[in-house]
């Protein structure tokens, strides 16, 4: 739920953000990447807490706790990583210009040929790399991609955001009550992009996400029962300073007519398939939020526990 603010400090907020980004916009793209690491180092010095959910998060999952310079260095990179992909995001008008030089789309054509069906597609994306070129990307490609996304708590600031989402050619569809625009998407022979890869405190079902049971969001499976869209993978990141994302599909779940059981299996298919990238790209995507917060009640329908047993069928 967004915070409400004051309407001065919201158009406040907002000149600043207008501000910086006219700055960004006429900077060179390689001295962007130099304020990248240097803004990155800052905010990994700064930002304690972050810094610190970010090393717990690695820590229980992929590295051990012995590992504490690799560790260290990996945090270091995913700050990094997260300025860079602002300061693109803010340059988006410039870089729209020459999208085609940021980097390559793999398996499109496979994209599009489901497409052709007539239902539209389901799209996992998780929080890699520059989530929000990958659409731009994607969208540049020949590919109507519309995005699920929650307001900002800045009105000022969503308004400039969503600016620049549509702007790439994306369709913005809030978070709250999607349901209704994502099938009308469906519909139009859109792509619709999720992204699940974030704690999720309501409908939720609790799946294996690199070794723990973590609260996801439960309605892909359900969406591509109700519609028959086939659901896709694409997961972006970067090598040599540019951007690349592989797309991994269809996926064509199998339903055997237990439809809460059918979710919990295929959620746990897509995370499984998450996972495997991230494990690959560590340092690229976003360890700075509390993924594992939201725990699971004895009341809760058929979830994965920690060792990876389904409980409460």
């Amino acid at each position: 739920m967004s915070k409400k603010h004051s309407k001065f400090a919201d158009f406040c907020v907002g000149l600043v953000v207008k501000i910086i980004i006219r700055f960004l916009c006429s900077l060179p793209h390689n001295v962007c990447f130099k304020l990248s690491n240097i803004f990155g180092l800052l905010s990994y010095l700064v930002l304690r807490k972050r810094r610190k959910i970010a090393v717990r998060n690695l820590s229980n999952t992929i590295y051990d706790e012995s590992e504490y310079k690799v560790i260290k260095e990996t945090v270091k990179q995913i700050f990094i990583n997260i300025a860079l992909t602002s300061i693109e995001f803010a340059r988006f008008p410039v870089l729209l210009k020459d999208i085609d030089k940021m980097g390559i789309i793999y398996n499109v054509d496979i994209l599009k040929s489901a497409l052709k069906n007539g239902n539209g597609a389901l799209m996992v994306v998780p929080h890699s790399a520059n989530w929000e070129l990958a659409g731009a990307q994607l969208n540049a490609s020949g590919i109507p991609v519309s995005v699920v996304a929650r307001p900002l708590d800045f009105p000022s600031v969503d308004k400039i955001v969503n600016n620049h989402r549509e702007k790439a050619g994306l369709y913005i569809i809030p978070k709250k009550n999607a349901l209704r625009n994502i099938m009308t998407a469906l519909k139009q022979g859109r792509v619709v992009c999720l992204l699940i890869d974030q704690n999720s405190k309501d409908a939720s079902l609790f799946v294996p996400f690199l070794g723990k049971s973590a609260a996801t969001v439960a309605s892909i499976a359900s969406l591509s029962f109700k519609t028959e869209a086939p659901i896709f993978i694409g997961f972006p990141y970067r090598e040599n300073k540019r951007q690349f994302a592989i797309i991994s599909g269809p996926i064509k779940p199998t339903w055997t007519g237990n439809r809460k059981l059918d979710n919990l299996r295929i959620t746990a298919i897509l995370t499984h398939i998450l996972e495997g990238f991230i494990r690959r790209y560590p340092e690229q995507w976003l360890w700075l939020h509390q993924r594992w917060k939201t725990r699971p009640r004895p009341q809760d329908f058929g979830y994965f526990d920690d060792t990876g047993r389904v409980l409460n069928l």
